[in-house]
């Protein structure tokens, strides 16, 4: 369930775009476009972001306050690839 607001998933896309993440994966062309949707395009790239910077608690819940929360399990889907 949901309960972080679009503007501040909106924010954390900027700031892992801003901040070495790749997001082509996201763009209409990327295989993680799909569900067009912001927590989906978030999701993918804090998660990026995440793996980028060590996996620490920091690099999840410092840069992504009341947004980010660790999962055990693998959201890659189709072929949007988590790594």
């Amino acid at each position: 369930m949901q309960t972080a607001k679009d503007e501040q998933l909106e924010d954390n896309i900027g700031f892992a775009c801003a901040n070495g993440v790749d997001c082509r994966p996201i763009l209409p062309s990327g295989a993680c476009f799909k569900p067009n949707t912001t927590i989906s395009h978030a999701s993918y790239l804090m998660n990026s972001y995440y793996e980028q910077h060590g996996r620490t608690n920091n690099s999840c819940f410092f840069f992504f306050p009341n947004s980010a929360m660790l999962t055990s399990t693998d959201p890659s889907y189709n072929h949007c690839i988590y790594k």
